[in-house]
């Protein structure tokens, strides 16, 4: 039942994504991914290996559904799920500021990966260009659309704590 939730919410997502990309013009250069926000969601609680099967399950889902490139948004998303697992240890997981920066430096690496996949097919693409233009206001607009998504996931898979806080496996309660 979990896994068939999170397979409808990454759906979600994914549709949701594709709408805002075709309705607003903003989004066609700067885009919102909202799958990258969820799967790092996903990804800050689980191993390296579980991070990165979320994030190749997350990527192929997004390839069948935009109708690009067969495997390109898996590969980049594997990494970056890897990526975000591997590095969930130094992550207190009770804290916005942490996530935040955990889905700003996600979406860096993900636009570079993916700036060199789509280098492959657009040999002329100038990555100065692609960086003041795509990357870093992308980072910043998936931190502010990340804060609202945090804390609505966050709250639903948190609830049944009892009112009190929870702590993440790495650290202790003084």
């Amino acid at each position: 039942m979990k896994r068939i939730k999170i397979f409808l919410i990454f759906l979600f997502c994914n549709m949701l994504q594709i709408q805002l990309a075709r309705k607003l013009p903003f989004v066609r250069t700067v885009p919102i991914q909202l799958v990258l926000i969820v799967t790092v969601f996903y990804c800050i609680d689980r191993d390296w290996f579980s991070g990165m099967l979320v994030g190749i399950s997350a990527g192929l889902m997004l390839d069948f559904v935009s109708g690009g490139r067969l495997g390109v948004f898996a590969l980049s998303y594997g990494a970056v799920g890897m990526m975000v697992g591997y590095f969930q240890t130094l992550v207190f997981k009770e804290d916005m500021l942490p996530k935040l920066f955990m889905v700003f430096a996600a979406t860096i690496v993900l636009q570079i990966l993916n700036y060199h996949l789509i280098r492959i097919y657009q040999p002329n693409m100038r990555f100065i260009t692609y960086l003041y233009l795509s990357i870093v206001p992308g980072s910043l607009l998936n931190c502010i659309v990340a804060m609202p998504i945090f804390v609505l996931l966050y709250g639903r898979t948190h609830k049944n704590s009892g009112g009190r806080r929870i702590w993440s496996r790495d650290r202790r309660r003084v």
